[in-house]
């Protein structure tokens, strides 16, 4: 599962909310990775996580990618639950400063 936020302009993230969703145990995220590019085509990554668990239904864990870059473009990809095929999050947003009006997910 991926999902990529497009600014219009550079936007610097340094850390990142990612909540379970509300369903069964095996669908929550576990292996994750967060990208950044300035044209959409070339990566850099910025934040990975292996084998996380989320022991509750709703469980929010915050994430830390100490990047201090600007990027255009943001990318987020789930690689393993804890299980299934089928992958069930809550939510994912930013470290609170970012209006979610001024980007949107393709």
């Amino acid at each position: 599962m991926e999902m990529q936020l497009v600014f219009p302009s550079a936007y610097t993230l340094s850390c990142y909310l990612i909540t379970s969703g509300n369903d069964a145990p095996d669908k929550r995220p576990q292996d994750r990775q967060l990208l950044g590019s300035n044209d959409g085509n070339n990566w850099v990554g910025l934040d990975s996580r292996n084998r996380q668990v989320f022991e509750s239904k709703n469980q929010t864990k915050i994430s830390k990618t100490g990047n201090t870059v600007a990027y255009t473009y943001y990318r987020w990809a789930v690689f393993a639950t804890n299980g299934s095929v089928d992958f069930s999050g809550g939510r994912v947003e930013s470290d609170g400063e970012l209006n979610p009006a001024v980007g949107s997910i393709v």
